[in-house]
């Protein structure tokens, strides 16, 4: 029958249209309009005008730059929101002219943005989903979701309710909003309009992903407080200048020429810059990505939460230990496991793969056995059961093998096997088999358990024959390490993000194993979801804090924990096929894949640790050279505003023109900030960055302070103490913050200073200043080291 008129009137009242929220331009000139409302782009353009009408000739090269400053921020701004407006704009083409439904039991056609939840809908091939909908009826039914899965191959979709726990993003049963049907058609009623469903999701997360930038790159509240200053600053030295001399115009060119040292004009180019360079680095070992402005979305990670399999483990697991009544027992756990032979190659689950290698080395043909005992009934590894199951022929009747989980298995028995003997399944039974598969959990092994049933039936389900089972054997695997995984947790751990394993492996051997791979020291950092899970999102967010195992985990408890970490204001990268599926990674900042997961942010090559840690690590370190830097050309603009006041303040009628300030800066700022953010290693804490700005505006204060006792030298002393600044952070390739000198640093200070000396016949005094100030940078460097490493 569908919904009355009156149901859905009220509920349209209730939860509003189904449309996506606008939160972007409607038209290209909005976007371009919007670039004007920029701080930084509106203070370059008075700037430009001013100087341009006070001294058009004799200021052309300064008003210039001052408008070419503010073509670059409305272009790498209008870049960025054009892209966030593109997303939107692809969500909205999705949608149709009218929609089928059925509404006071007749069928008939309305506008998609008035359905409500409930609304029964008729899809046909070629309709386009307009909401989340609930398969009732349908009729070989295909939908392509490359809209925001990026895959183009069609999805079965089944109407029937799934058993197993899936992906919010992953139900056979649900089409999804912008997806397109394929083949077939279908009856459904809607559960999710607007905002709420998975493609607004997806789409609202993409937007936050390419919202990310640094404090610089629209209004933020540091930009407006150096705007806000720069203003005061330049109030001043125009009223000052104005009262000296008379004359109105110079005193203008003067209040923008102190004004535009303030501001960090090369902030937007080094940014630029330093990410391109990063990015065309990771590119050359073949990794991909959607977008360069990803690297900047890894370098503010805090977080770093894997999986285990395939990423800090490899493919050689072997079976190492077992404990089985009979050895013939142990072909049930080839029988019931997920892999195959195919074309002559064994392919599936490495732990079954192991099994059916170690049987192989005995000798057993194993293909015999897996053609001899067809799968007649497949249940596939539960994360919640903690098992998987199968049912094959057996004489007259049917046997049911269940493999899984030894916390599980257990309780599912009534019976143990014994040889040929079945005895009761007793107390003392359970005890031992407790202490045999904790013996082999603290040697770092994974665990398995078998039981077998014998029925005489087919069961429409093999869950409702999950019970009076008989245990055959323990069986303990040895997952082998991937190579230099203990390296690369310890580099990712350098750049002070935080490993975090999750596993659904129980706490003995994710604990055994983390301490093996250097991911713990000692037992105290690991926990099981099972002590989770009553506990609030406060609390989890706690434990985040202090563990970094996290064992037995489903995967529930796996995006419980990246939404945590994400609502809580942390930067999460996740890594692997549990905590890349689309549930989990919804709430990630990037998630890297293979080729083989198209829909992650980041592709690598071999989607293992080692290469993972790479781009993290050359990634963390260009945030953070970009932070230094953005932070330096703010301490060394104070820098240049306290000299130019104190030369106006003690006499002097005129400063330095724009043109001379555009060119020293191109010493003193921007050849300096452009070094650090392609040649040096800053390694700092997200949260560091009070420290970092101490040490940034000392720096600014040297650079002054011996300015001002070498008042005749100042241009000659700043062009110095920058070229000499520069080399001995990026020439000898060290850690920043460890301020040591390399033989290559002292070498190009060598070259630099007699070029700068010859170029600008600076004195020896200017040149001795210099080098007192850079000195006192390498000790504020070792300072600021010992600081962070407290």
């Amino acid at each position: 029958e569908g919904l009355t008129s009156f149901t859905a009137h009220d509920r349209l009242i209730d939860n509003g249209r189904n449309m996506p929220e606008k939160k972007y331009a409607k038209s290209i000139i909005a976007v371009v309009l919007s670039q004007f409302t920029n701080l930084y782009t509106a203070a370059f353009i008075v700037m430009g005008i001013i100087t341009a009408l006070c001294d058009f000739k004799g200021s052309m090269a300064a008003w210039i730059i001052f408008f070419a400053v503010a073509v670059v921020n409305m272009v790498s701004g209008f870049l960025r929101d054009y892209a966030d407006r593109q997303i939107a704009v692809k969500f909205d083409e999705r949608r149709t002219d009218e929609v089928k439904i059925i509404r006071d039991g007749v069928k008939t056609s309305t506008d998609p943005t008035l359905l409500v939840k409930g609304d029964i809908i008729l899809l046909e091939e070629g309709d386009i989903v307009p909401a989340d909908i609930r398969i009732l009826e349908c009729d070989n039914l295909k939908a392509d979701e490359s809209i925001f899965k990026g895959r183009n191959v069609p999805v079965d979709k089944v109407s029937e309710k799934s058993e197993d726990e899936v992906d919010a993003a992953e139900c056979a049963n649900i089409l999804y909003c912008g997806s397109t049907i394929a083949s077939g058609n279908a009856v459904g009623a809607v559960i999710a309009t607007g905002k709420d469903t998975v493609l607004a999701r997806v789409n609202a997360n993409k937007s936050r992903k390419l919202d990310m930038h640094d404090k610089f790159g629209k209004n933020a509240q540091s930009e407006k407080i150096l705007v806000c200053v720069a203003l005061v600053v330049a109030s001043i030295v125009l009223t000052v200048t104005a009262l000296k001399t008379k004359s109105f115009p110079l005193a203008m060119l003067q209040s923008c020429t102190v004004a535009m040292c303030l501001l960090p004009a090369p902030v937007c180019i080094v940014r630029a810059l330093g990410i391109f360079v990063c990015s065309q680095r990771l590119k050359k070992s073949a990794v991909s990505m959607e977008q360069d402005d990803f690297v900047y979305d890894i370098g503010m990670s805090e977080y770093f939460l894997f999986d285990k399999g395939g990423l800090i483990t490899n493919s050689d697991t072997v079976l190492e230990e077992r404990v089985v009544s009979d050895e013939s027992k142990l072909e049930m756990a080839v029988i019931c496991s997920d892999c195959e032979f195919i074309a002559g190659s064994l392919v599936g689950n490495e732990t079954d793969k192991a099994t059916v290698t170690a049987l192989m080395n005995e000798g057993v043909d194993v293909a015999k056995i897996l053609d001899e005992n067809e799968k007649i009934l497949y249940m596939p590894y539960d994360e919640t059961r903690m098992l998987m199951a199968t049912l094959t022929k057996k004489g007259d009747g049917y046997i049911l093998i269940v493999k899984g989980s030894v916390e599980a298995i257990p309780t599912l028995c009534l019976h143990l096997a014994d040889g040929d003997n079945v005895v009761e399944m007793t107390g003392e039974i359970l005890h031992r088999l407790e202490q045999v598969s904790s013996s082999m959990a603290e040697k770092g092994l994974k665990v398995r358990a078998v039981a077998y049933k014998e029925i005489g039936y087919i069961p429409e389900k093999l869950e409702t024959e999950l019970n009076q089972l008989t245990f055959v054997g323990v069986l303990g695997y040895r997952e082998a390490l991937a190579r230099r995984a203990k390296e690369s947790v310890k580099k990712i751990e350098k750049v002070y993000v935080k490993p975090v394993m999750v596993t659904g492996d129980n706490i003995i051997t994710a604990a055994a194993f983390a301490r093996g791979a250097g991911i713990i020291k000692k037992e105290s950092e690991c926990i099981s979801f099972h002590e989770l899970t009553d506990c609030t999102d406060e609390m989890l967010m706690e434990a985040a804090e202090k563990y970094k195992v996290f064992a037995s985990a489903t995967l529930k408890d796996r995006e419980r924990l990246v939404r945590v970490l994400s609502e809580h204001g942390k930067n999460v990268v996740v890594a692997g096929e549990q905590m890349t599926s689309p549930s989990v990674a919804l709430y990630a900042n990037v998630a890297f894949g293979d080729e083989a997961m198209p829909d992650c942010d980041i592709i690598v090559p071999k989607s293992d640790i080692e290469n993972i840690a790479e781009v993290i690590y050359k990634s963390r370190t260009t945030r953070a050279n970009l932070a230094y830097a953005s932070l330096l050309a703010i301490s060394l603009g104070f820098a240049e505003m306290l000299v130019m006041m104190f030369m106006l303040l003690t006499g002097a009628a005129e400063l330095p023109s724009a043109n001379v300030m555009l060119s020293l800066n191109m010493f003193v700022v921007l050849v300096p900030c452009l070094a650090i953010s392609t040649l040096a290693s800053v390694h700092h804490r997200a949260g560091e960055d009070r420290l970092f700005a101490v040490k940034c505006v000392l720096q600014g204060m040297i650079c002054a302070l011996f300015c001002l006792v070498n008042i005749e030298g100042i241009l000659p002393f700043m062009a110095v103490y920058a070229v000499l600044e520069a080399a001995r952070l990026c020439a000898g390739f060290n850690n920043l913050e460890k301020g040591r000198f390399g033989i290559a640093a002292v070498a190009a200070m060598a070259v630099a200073l007699v070029g700068v000396i010859i170029a600008l016949k600076a004195s020896v005094g200017v040149v001795v200043c210099a080098l007192v100030a850079v000195a006192l940078n390498g000790a504020l460097g070792y300072i600021n080291l010992k600081g962070l490493k407290r």
